[in-house]
């Protein structure tokens, strides 16, 4: 698959390569299969009797959490992809390589490890036996059975190991400016607009799990203790994960971006120390006429030393930083509000 914006292929994960492999758009492979499980549920629920009460809230709400959190993670891929390649256009103007040499480097670059995404998705499709006490419970309650465990263990193990194979490809994407790095980058400190398209695929996919969360807690029943710990269980290490994945694909653009404000400021003081020595010997000779050009020149070296020591080392801008920050924090708003209203909804519509 190539960009729009480069003719350089780029690298691809499994999933991308699987949806492409469907000759279906990711919409339409996202309907198809949120749609073949509900259908699915729906017949077992009715198979079950559930389905003789129809407005069981909780029940269709736990039911539908894994469609929608499988279906969200479908349909950011194609946003994943593009962020992702525009990060690579924008550090293609830092690789001291001509489009040849670039398109070996990126050919060459073992970003995506099929076996290991491959392992990653059974690993995350795994972790539900993990959780089949909780999924089981929730199967056999109130008037359903365990035979909607049919549908709830499938469709909970998609729903995971889908999470699991983006967990590591966002932390194995991290190893693609590793790899671009290999050479001695032209990083400028005074040319971060150029950097950002990086920094915004790190956000992008921070973004894209922490929504996720909040998602899926929009879709959780009323909280429990109970239900409260397992939230903590699986959502920390997501949450946790993400804001390190958004670190871990800046850090060797980060590497350089500190030797380049190291040598900067090592410039900046050569020439304050040379027109400190000029200073002195004037001074010392009695030429005191040409001290205030002199002064002036030490002053201005001063501010831009001050100026030099106050740029960032990391390739994102303040916006960036806030939006983390803010992402980080829109799951506990959420869960808090829906609480909120629940609680309200209640005190105005008592039911018995």
């Amino acid at each position: 698959m190539e960009t729009e914006s480069t003719s350089i292929t780029t690298p691809s994960t499994l999933l991308e390569d699987l949806i492409e492999r469907s000759q279906l758009s990711p919409l339409h492979l996202t309907g198809a299969v949120v749609l073949g499980l509900i259908l699915f549920l729906i017949g077992l629920a009715y198979v079950d009797g559930v389905l003789a009460d129809p407005v069981n809230v909780d029940f269709w709400r736990i039911g539908l959490i894994w469609p929608a959190i499988i279906a969200y993670s479908l349909l950011t891929v194609p946003l994943s992809r593009r962020l992702r390649d525009d990060a690579i256009s924008a550090f293609r103007p830092l690789v001291p390589l001509d489009d040849d040499g670039f398109r070996c480097l990126l050919n060459e670059a073992s970003i995506f490890d099929r076996r290991r995404e491959w392992l990653a998705l059974c690993i995350g499709a795994g972790c539900t036996l993990l959780l089949s006490g909780a999924v089981l419970g929730w199967a056999s309650a109130g008037r359903s059975g365990w035979l909607l465990a049919i549908y709830a263990l499938p469709a909970a193990g998609l729903m995971c190991g889908l999470i699991g194979l983006g967990i590591y490809s966002s932390i194995s994407g991290s190893n693609l400016f590793a790899e671009l790095s290999r050479f001695s980058l032209n990083v400028s400190i005074f040319d971060l607009a150029s950097l950002e398209p990086i920094a915004r695929w790190s956000l992008g996919g921070t973004l894209s799990y922490i929504s996720g969360i909040t998602l899926s807690l929009l879709l959780i029943p009323q909280f429990s203790l109970r239900r409260i710990e397992i939230i903590v269980i699986i959502y920390t290490p997501l949450i946790v994960t993400s804001v390190l994945a958004f670190f871990l694909n800046m850090r060797s653009v980060h590497g350089y971006m500190v030797e380049a404000k190291r040598q900067e400021l090592t410039v900046v003081r050569d020439s304050l120390m040379a027109l400190s020595r000029t200073l002195k010997e004037r001074t010392a000779k009695g030429q005191v006429e040409d001290t205030q050009a002199l002064l002036s020149a030490i002053k201005a070296w001063t501010a831009h030393e001050q100026w030099v020591r106050g740029l960032p080392e990391w390739p994102y801008t303040a916006a960036i930083k806030r939006n983390l920050v803010l992402s980080m924090l829109l799951p506990g708003v959420v869960g808090i509000i829906r609480e909120a209203l629940s609680w309200l909804l209640k005190r105005l519509l008592p039911v018995s």
